[in-house]
């Protein structure tokens, strides 16, 4: 017995140490996975912080993106306004001066005006001297700090690099927020003047300090240290930084996007044109002209601001005339905020010279008055912020065509295939098929007996649907037959010149591929919408009874898209044109052509909701019908071609009165005053035939 508790009590702790020791090795496994978890999630956490700043730098899309270039222009603007009433020594009515100071105390990042420290302890211009000079190198450092324990702490190369960019990137911004009111604080400190009879000067800025103590000569000799590092260090840093790297700066913007070299600096180019890849350094003197430098051009007196206001004036020429921003609207904003400062600097001038005084102004419509001039471009910013908003809204609000029909949704614009064979569906789909309701005669505007009259004259059907199901009109589909020959029809729509319907602004091809085109077409609209414009990619096929176009639209150049919108032209979205040419023929014998279209459009823009679409199509499908009734009709000169292949001969038809016939290059009988005449303008029109037919 005694034996058996002894083996018992030694097996059980030998169990009860082989637990522990299993326990230990498994703890050890559990806290080395812990730690590669840890590792591996601080990894994933840096890497994915990266990989979101590189696409909020790249997607143009992102609200972030779209805002930065925006308040880049508003914070500059706001940074030369709030400084007027020191450097100018106006007094603004004091409405607009309690605005001024409020706002400056937020763009020119005063930290003394922020906090109220004068009201616990006492300050003076030094103070703010030295806080706004040495505040900015206290903040550069810590950015420094913390990019490099950051860098630290990344394992991968393309983490570091990507911190170490961002880094840089954050130290830019500072540099572009602390420029205008660092620089002016500086230049306040040699800015003063005599008062009354008394010898001494004192500054201008603070009344309280004499410019002749000793200890205000060391402050200027400080000041002097700091002009080098601010005023002028931060423009020279922009240029070497933008100079070095010019040749890359200058090629197109997808392709400086996608270089990463130039990630670090791409606050100081990302938002202007390719050519333009100085104007941060322009922007520059040209903030510190209106600022800082106005300091020493006639201090104090009504020609300093005269002399201001030219510098204004040459500004919104140069906005105007350069255009320097990737897009339209930043260019808008910025002629605007130009605007701003002129009129803001001519109330100034009116104050100077104390004509509201004279003219007994009332100060606080006044006060409101510049108010409101200032801060137009915020309202321009807050109400392009609306458009998406206000367009959900609209649509949700519209009427809407609700179906469950088989033939719903859109292709997949990478499978030309899938989107060919989805045209094709649609233009062959039968009203059950495809839920398509028959344009009345009233949608299709105009005098009802006029309308009446034009569709038994055509025989067109027009119809529409929601491409969605549940939706606002957004598909157009009109079928018709002409009395001319298929080879006519496709000649004329694949041709590359402007079409001869009304709607038809501009037409030309951008690119010729081997089985595509690439082209250009702008449209006008009914009032109140601007014209649209597309730039789709076109192709065709045919055989001996068929003819087939189908189209789309493409990503363009933001260039293209800026040049759009100078043209007072809003970029639409077809998402899909398809034609279906049938050979057919008339009841005496002559060649048709049945011509069947579809469209698929989003006309952008604000209000591009079903009560515009239902305006839109109808005008846009009459005006292509009408374009090829006319291939069957006189043009305005009075002669036309009809080459109407298989008939054995072509006819050229002279308004009304003329008849040649040439059949196989042999004259027949020509009517008329001058047959010499005639018979050169039908050898014309045979010889251009050839040729647009491959001779």
């Amino acid at each position: 017995v005694t034996v058996s508790l002894l083996g018992l009590v030694i097996a059980y702790f030998a169990f009860k140490r082989k637990r522990r020791l299993e326990e230990d090795k498994t703890k050890s496994i559990l806290d080395s996975q812990v730690s590669s978890l840890t590792d591996q999630l601080e990894r994933s956490r840096a890497s994915s912080l990266t990989d979101e700043l590189h696409r909020m730098r790249n997607d143009k899309k992102h609200p972030l993106q779209r805002l930065r270039t925006k308040f880049k222009i508003l914070a500059s603007f706001y940074q030369i306004v709030s400084q007027f009433e020191g450097i100018l020594e106006v007094r603004f009515p004091p409405i607009f001066e309690t605005f001024g100071r409020f706002v400056s105390s937020l763009v020119n990042l005063d930290a003394l005006q922020i906090t109220k420290v004068g009201c616990i302890i006492e300050t003076n211009f030094y103070t703010k001297l030295m806080v706004m000079t040495l505040g900015p190198i206290a903040i550069a450092l810590v950015l420094v700090l913390t990019g490099t324990i950051f860098h630290a702490r990344a394992r991968e190369k393309a983490d570091k690099l990507q911190i170490r960019d961002f880094t840089f990137s954050l130290f830019l911004l500072l540099t572009y927020m602390v420029f205008s009111s660092v620089s002016t604080t500086i230049f306040d400190t040699f800015n003063c003047k005599r008062y009354g009879e008394d010898e001494h000067e004192y500054m201008v800025s603070d009344q309280s300090i004499d410019c002749g103590t000793p200890t205000h000569k060391l402050y200027q000799s400080y000041a002097s240290l700091m002009i080098i590092i601010f005023p002028f260090g931060i423009p020279f840093l922009y240029f070497v930084l933008l100079y070095r790297n010019r040749k890359e700066l200058s090629k197109p913007n997808e392709n400086r996007l996608e270089n990463k070299k130039l990630s670090k600096i791409a606050f100081l180019w990302d938002m202007y044109e390719p050519e333009m890849w100085w104007f941060e350094v322009f922007d520059a003197v040209r903030r510190l002209t209106l600022s800082s430098f106005l300091i020493f051009v006639f201090s104090g007196k009504a020609s300093q601001v005269v002399f201001a206001m030219f510098v204004a004036f040459l500004s919104v020429i140069s906005f105007v005339h350069l255009k320097p921003y990737l897009k339209s609207s930043d260019d808008t904003l910025a002629i605007v905020t130009q605007l701003a400062i002129f009129f803001t600097l001519f109330a100034a001038l009116l104050r100077k010279v104390e004509v509201d005084k004279h003219d007994d102004y009332d100060q606080r419509v006044f006060g409101v008055l510049l108010i409101l001039i200032n801060v137009v471009g915020i309202a321009m910013v807050v109400l392009g912020g609306l458009v998406k908003p206000i367009k959900r809204l609209l649509f949700h609000l519209s009427r809407k065509h609700c179906h469950d029909a088989q033939i719903k949704g859109l292709p997949d614009n990478s499978d030309f295939k899938a989107f060919k064979n989805y045209v094709v569906e649609l233009l062959e789909s039968s009203e059950e098929e495809a839920c398509w309701i028959p344009i009345s005669m009233k949608e299709w505007g105009g005098h009802k007996l006029e309308t009446a009259t034009w569709l038994q004259e055509t025989g067109a059907v027009g119809e529409w649907r929601s491409s969605t199901g549940n939706g606002p009109i957004d598909q157009g589909r009109v079928q018709f037959t002409v009395p001319v020959a298929l080879e006519a029809v496709f000649e004329d729509l694949t041709r590359m010149t402007k079409p001869r319907d009304s709607t038809a602004l501009a037409f030309h091809s951008l690119e010729q591929k081997k089985s595509s085109v690439k082209m250009y077409h702008a449209i006008k609209l009914r009032w109140p919408m601007a014209p649209r414009d597309f730039v789709c990619e076109r192709r065709t096929e045919q055989d001996a009874q068929e003819a087939w176009v189908f189209s789309r639209s493409v990503t363009d150049t933001e260039a293209s898209m800026k040049q759009s919108s100078t043209n007072g032209r809003v970029r639409g979205q077809l998402n899909l044109a398809g034609y279906r040419l049938r050979r057919e023929k008339t009841e005496t014998g002559q060649d048709a052509t049945s011509i069947a279209y579809v469209v698929d459009v989003n006309l952008k823009g604000m209000f591009a909701v079903d009560f515009l679409n239902r305006r839109v199509a109808p005008t846009y499908l009459k005006a292509m019908v009408d374009r090829y009734r006319s291939l069957n009709k006189l043009d305005e000169s009075g002669a036309r071609f009809n080459p109407l292949q298989g008939s054995g001969g072509e006819e050229i038809e002279m308004k009304g009165r003329e008849l040649l016939k040439i059949e196989a290059g042999t004259a027949g009988t020509i009517l008329g005053d001058n047959p010499k005449k005639h018979i050169a303008r039908a050898n014309m029109f045979q010889s251009n035939a050839g040729k647009s037919r491959g001779g």
